[in-house]
């Protein structure tokens, strides 16, 4: 076997052989997850079992996938969280985690040139309540680190212009986000203030974030035309963004962001902004602002009957439009 195929084939092996690890269920887990899902509209979650898809908004960018929510940590059990230091400094408002994506992929035709890649990102995260923490009400902070390593498919071997995978970047160590939330009148209103992102927030598509390819993140038409592709992963800018959810069904936030997160390119430096901005620490506010703003309102929403293993209870269904 080419060494190209079986590169690829040990990562599906392994891909495979994880996925059945995390996902291993009983069969009365099994038969109780089918009764509780029996088909689209009568999902507990509702579309992509979430309804409130922009309205919640998890940080989707620094994830693989919407839905994840697991970690090898519930796969080791006691050894998990050694000297229970996880657990201590969550009882102190502290809150981490390490997140690992790695990928091979072949160009078998087309494109530039045929070949084959590994790449791979890593990205902590550093989460504080700081209301439990310093004693500062409703307030909350946040950042994350990436360690990106490897070789891009799209850069190297096809040279198009929607990256054939998400987390492609330059090999780099770099600060992504950083910021501040206060929020204001029982959470409904928050401000954050920080070095931001966009596409953490703004047009976000849950289903989109199942799939590898970036051509279901950040819309590429808007990466074409803002200076240096805008603050999108890889790069964030200083910004300040505020969001409203009066109830459950509707959000709307804006936010305001420096214009471009690497700075013109001038005769004598490099052209690429991932070069230009090295390890997202330029913090540049002098460039024409770019102001970004979005409702979303999630419909239909109703309490319905749900048994799982005999029991009933309550679950809210409903789908998502975001405009």
């Amino acid at each position: 076997m080419p060494p190209l195929q079986r590169s690829l084939a040990l990562w599906l092996a392994l891909a495979l052989a994880l996925a059945q690890a995390a996902g291993a269920q009983t069969p009365l887990e099994e038969t109780a997850r089918i009764a509780a899902e029996p088909n689209f509209l009568g999902r507990p979650g509702g579309a992509g079992n979430d309804p409130q898809t922009s309205v919640a908004q998890p940080d989707f960018s620094a994830r693989p996938s919407a839905n994840l929510n697991t970690s090898i940590q519930d796969l080791l059990e006691p050894y998990g969280d050694p000297f229970a230091a996880r657990s201590f400094l969550r009882t102190r408002g502290i809150a981490y985690s390490f997140t690992y994506v790695g990928e091979s992929f072949g160009n078998v035709t087309g494109g530039a040139r045929r070949g084959g890649i590994a790449e791979g990102r890593l990205d902590f995260q550093f989460d504080a309540d700081l209301d439990t923490l310093i004693g500062w009400r409703d307030a909350a902070f946040h950042t994350n680190l990436y360690q990106i390593h490897g070789t891009g498919l799209s850069r190297h071997y096809v040279d198009n212009f929607m990256s054939v995978s998400a987390i492609e970047a330059l090999p780099s160590s770099r600060l992504y986000e950083l910021w501040v939330e206060q929020r204001f009148f029982d959470g409904q209103l928050g401000i954050r203030v920080g070095q931001l992102a966009t596409d953490t927030e703004f047009a976000v598509s849950q289903t989109g974030t199942l799939f590898l390819n970036s051509t279901f993140g950040w819309p590429n038409i808007m990466a074409s035309v803002i200076p240096s592709g805008g603050p999108i992963y890889p790069l964030a800018v200083p910004a300040v963004r505020a969001k409203y959810v009066p109830n459950r069904s509707f959000s709307l936030q804006a936010g305001i962001y420096d214009g471009d997160p690497a700075g013109p390119p001038r005769r004598g430096n490099d052209p690429d902004p991932q070069r230009r901005n090295r390890t997202g620490t330029n913090f540049r506010t002098n460039d024409p602002a770019l102001v970004i703003a979005e409702a979303a309102y999630a419909y239909g929403l109703w309490d319905c009957p749900v048994f799982v293993d005999g029991s009933g209870g309550l679950a809210e269904q409903g789908l998502d439009r975001q405009f």
